[in-house]
This record gives structure tokens, C-alpha cells and sequence, in this order.
């Protein structure tokens, strides 16, 4: 064999080391990618398991959220303060879960069920009166146009003691 014939063979074997190289790095980022969305997932259901047991640990606290969604006006100021903080934490909870979702991060099915509630919470009136306000500025663009745009397209049930329930359909 010639010097040129051992040059093509080191050009086919070096062709095919780097096929087989990106081969194996597309394997390792479809896995990267995987386990990402699965801990996002995983940040998910901690940190709504952290918020319910907030209200769980909070009787006052979960009283308070429960009369703001259902009956604002009895509300003392402080009480409609507490609601409003809960509220506005949720909230900046569920737009980082948005652009979670939104950038792939988090399975439609992992976010569904949280949008729905979110939804629920949009229909009520102690929620909508406060985001009608200048506050829903401390929330990125993307996040006010979904909840000004796509939110309410979104079919949900928000059922609460007291109050009849609602379904909104897509």
C-alpha cells in the first residue's frame, strides 16, 4: 500500500471516530436534557408541596387565602395584606414554572395541572383585582401577556367551600 492509500484509511477511520463522537454526545445531550426536565419537575412538586404546607402549619394564614378567594370583603386590611403577599409569592412561584415550561423545561403534563389552578385563582375576584392594578409590573412581559391572553383560555374547575363551582371551557 501506498502513503495515499494509508492517508484515505486514516481519513475513513478518522470520519468515523467523529461520527461515532457526535452520535455519543447526542445520546448525552438528549440524557442531559432528560434529567433536567425531571429535576425541574422534581423543583416543581417542592415547591408547591412548601407553599401547601405553609398553609397547613398557618391555620390564619390558610383562612385568610380561603376568604380572599371567596369572600374579599371580609377581609380586615391586614388580613388583605397577608392574602396579597401569599398571593404575589404564588405568583412569582408560577411564572418561574411558566418559563420552565415555556422554555421546555417542564412537560405539558407536569405544568397542566398547575395552570389550571392558576386559572381557578384568575377567576377570582380578590386575584383579578389586584392584577388589574399597577403590581402585575413586578412580573416579566411574558408572564402578563400569558395571564392577560392564555390564561383565560384555559379550562379549569375552582371549587371552594361556599362557592359554586366554575368551569371555564378552552
Amino acid at each position: 500500500m501506498s502513503i495515499q492509500d494509508w492517508g484515505a484509511v486514516g481519513e475513513l477511520i478518522g470520519s468515523l471516530a467523529v461520527l461515532i463522537s457526535l452520535v455519543y454526545l447526542a445520546v448525552q445531550v438528549r440524557h442531559v436534557r432528560k434529567q433536567a426536565r425531571l429535576d425541574s419537575e422534581l423543583h416543581l412538586t417542592d415547591q408547591m408541596a412548601k407553599h401547601t404546607e405553609q398553609m397547613g402549619r398557618d391555620t390564619d394564614l390558610a383562612r385568610i387565602v380561603e376568604l380572599a378567594n371567596n369572600s374579599p370583603e371580609e377581609l380586615t386590611e391586614d388580613e388583605r395584606r397577608r392574602a396579597m403577599w401569599w398571593q404575589t409569592s404564588f405568583l412569582h412561584m408560577c411564572e418561574g414554572l411558566y418559563n420552565r415550561h415555556k422554555d421546555g423545561q417542564l412537560s405539558n403534563e407536569a405544568w397542566e395541572p398547575y395552570e389550571r389552578g392558576l386559572a381557578g385563582l384568575f377567576n377570582t375576584e380578590f386575584l383579578q383585582s389586584w392584577w388589574a392594578t399597577d403590581q402585575k409590573l413586578l412580573y416579566t412581559k411574558s408572564f402578563q401577556e400569558y395571564v392577560d391572553k392564555e390564561l383565560p383560555k384555559v379550562k379549569h374547575r375552582w371549587n371552594h367551600p361556599g362557592v359554586p363551582e366554575i368551569e371555564v371551557k378552552k
